[in-house]
Parts: C-alpha cells; sequence; structure tokens
C-alpha cells in the first residue's frame, strides 16, 4: 500500500480545470431542468398560436425592438465608463458585450479574461479595471434584487395590493439594501475597508475552510478600496439611476414584445406587465437569466391576473428573450471581432 505521504495530490491547474467542467456541466444541467421545467408548464400551448403570433412581427416593429436594445446595452455599459477611469462609453460598452457574449458559451472565469485583456489593450490599469467590473456587478446585483420593489409599488398605486408580489419585495429589498449599507460603510476609509475585509474572512472561513482568511480579504478590500473611491462617491448616484433605467427599458420591451405579438391594453395592461416582470426579476440570476423558470412564471403571473392568451404570452417572452440576450451575443460577437483586429493593429507595429 503506497504511504500517505506520497499520495499525489492535484496541481492547483488540474483542480481548477476540474472545478470549471463540474460548474460547465451544473450549469448545463441547471439549463435543462429550467427548459424541462417550462415545457411541463405550458405543454398545453398552441404552438401553431404561437407561431402565427411570430409571424405578425412587422419591420418598423423589428427596428423599434432594435432601437430599445440599443438603449439597454448602452444603459449597461455606462456604469462600467464611470468606475474605469480612461475607459469611455465606447470601451464599456464593447467590454460589456464582449464579456457577456463570452460568459454565454464558455464557463468563468474566461469573460473575466477577455475583459482584463481587453484593459490592457487600451492602455486601462488591470487592477482599477477589475475593481470597475466588481463594483459594475455589485450595482447591477443591488438591482435585481431591489426590482421586486419597484414591481410591488408600481401595482400597488395601479393595480391594488399584491401580496405575491410583496414577498419578493421584503425579501430582495432588504438583501440590496443590506448590500449597499455594507458598500457604503466599508468604503467610507482604507481602515473601514479593512475591518470589513477582516469580518468577510472571517465568516467565509466558517462556512469553508479554504476560503480566503481574514488577512488576504483584508488586502484584498483595501486594493478595491484604493481602486474605486475616488470615483465611487462622485458617481453613484449616476450608476444607480442607470441601473433603475435599464430595469425599465427590460421591462418596456417585454411590453413592446407583448404588444407587437398581439396582446392588446384591454387583456394585460402595460403595468400589469412591467410589474409582474420587475416583481419576479430576481429569477433573472438563474442560468442564462433564468431561461425557462423565468418565462414560464411570468406567464403564469400574467395568465392568473388577465385574460391574455397563454399562447400569445410565450410568443412575447421569445421576442423578449431574442431582444435581450441572442441579439446582444451577435453584437458582442462584432465587438469581439473588432478587438481582436484593433489589438492586432497595436501588437504588429510594436513588435
Amino acid at each position: 500500500m503506497q504511504p500517505a505521504a506520497e499520495v499525489a495530490v492535484a496541481p492547483p491547474d488540474q483542480r481548477r480545470r476540474v472545478r470549471a467542467i463540474v460548474i460547465t456541466v451544473g450549469k448545463w444541467v441547471l439549463i435543462a431542468i429550467a427548459v424541462y421545467y417550462f415545457t411541463r408548464l405550458v405543454r398545453r400551448i398552441d404552438w401553431a398560436t404561437v407561431g402565427h403570433a411570430l409571424s405578425l412581427l412587422t419591420a418598423w416593429q423589428i427596428a423599434v425592438l432594435l432601437l430599445f436594445i440599443v438603449a439597454r446595452q448602452v444603459v449597461s455599459a455606462f456604469p462600467l465608463s464611470l468606475f474605469v477611469p480612461g475607459l469611455g462609453l465606447g470601451g464599456a460598452l464593447a467590454n460589456d458585450l464582449g464579456g457577456t457574449t463570452v460568459a454565454g458559451v464558455t464557463p468563468p472565469p474566461a469573460d473575466i479574461v477577455v475583459r482584463m485583456a481587453m484593459f490592457r489593450t487600451w492602455g486601462v490599469d488591470v487592477g482599477r479595471g477589475l475593481a470597475g467590473l466588481i463594483l459594475n456587478s455589485l450595482f447591477y446585483y443591488v438591482a435585481r434584487l431591489a426590482a421586486p420593489v419597484l414591481g410591488f409599488l408600481l401595482a400597488w398605486f395601479w393595480l391594488g395590493f399584491d401580496p405575491a408580489l410583496a414577498w419578493p419585495a421584503l425579501t430582495g429589498g432588504g438583501v440590496a439594501l443590506a448590500i449597499a449599507v455594507v458598500l457604503a460603510l466599508s468604503m467610507r476609509s482604507s481602515g473601514a475597508a479593512a475591518a470589513a475585509g477582516r469580518l468577510a474572512g472571517r465568516l467565509l472561513r466558517k462556512v469553508r475552510k479554504s476560503a480566503p482568511g481574514p488577512e488576504d480579504l483584508e488586502r484584498r478590500f483595501v486594493e478595491f478600496y484604493e481602486n474605486v473611491s475616488d470615483r465611487l462617491f462622485k458617481t453613484w448616484p449616476a450608476a444607480g439611476l442607470s441601473m433603475v433605467l435599464l430595469l425599465a427599458l427590460e421591462a418596456s420591451i417585454l411590453v413592446l414584445s407583448l404588444r407587437f405579438v398581439g396582446v392588446p391594453p384591454d387583456l394585460a395592461t402595460a403595468v400589469l406587465i412591467a410589474s409582474s416582470f420587475l416583481g419576479l426579476y430576481p429569477l433573472t440570476a438563474l442560468p442564462f437569466m433564468g431561461l425557462g423558470v423565468l418565462d414560464a412564471t411570468v406567464i403564469t403571473f400574467i395568465a392568473h391576473r388577465s385574460p391574455a392568451n397563454a399562447s400569445e404570452l410565450v410568443a412575447g417572452l421569445i421576442v423578449w428573450r431574442v431582444c435581450v440576450q441572442l441579439v446582444p451575443m451577435v453584437f458582442g460577437a462584432g465587438a469581439l471581432g473588432w478587438w481582436r483586429l484593433r489589438r492586432r493593429e497595436v501588437v504588429e507595429p510594436a513588435s
């Protein structure tokens, strides 16, 4: 028998590859479960009606949706342009689109690697770039969790109190507020950042022994503070407003998608559609923006509160998916191609 001291231990690179494979497999298993749930829930849908509803889209309607898609992408990238010095809105848009496309087809952290490579090509400090990405993600997660609060208030003001929207608003809003408060307190000074890092390290070690310790997280929190503190307190109002606008644009795209496939206002009002979507928005945290689960839940929610045709609701959600996922990935592929071409032009003369 081989002595215990001589048992081979997998190198870090191999462990990372195994972890990436496990994450990828788990991701696709979740997608398969979500799709199965979606097909089971809407198995009685008349797909011929869905196809007919999709055929109703005209050229001008597609043009309107494209305008909203472009506006959504610009608004989504705007906070990153504020958080990363020297990046600019164009660079932030290309970085956001490229990273989103890579994240959709490869396991993490491939998207971060590509984003960092973009920063290097453009002469952007990588440390500040990574800190900006983290801050941008924190703002988006706060907006994602706070979206049910907007949905609940919208429905309460126009349609009346809905307990099904109250619980997501209470839980999501509470977590979003907690994240915002912790971020604000930890960014008050380098000392506060160090204290927050030590506390996070101790808490993580209690949950997982292999997690970074207090000293490691203290250093990371201080580095993060040094990279973003000079811009966070100047730009957070504009960044926060852009996140609210992003939610409004995504809800508007869903309203337009349903209108264009034949769901009239007298069957499902814009307020009902928007409040339902915002109330369930945290489901976009699931793989592929909650593919299957979000769609089925939104359809069920609207169908139970209106006489809208379920088949037309499915058609509208399909159009929405194309607008917020497929089209941005096509744009992202173009952004990656443009970046690689520019990178070659920069590298070759330097060589």
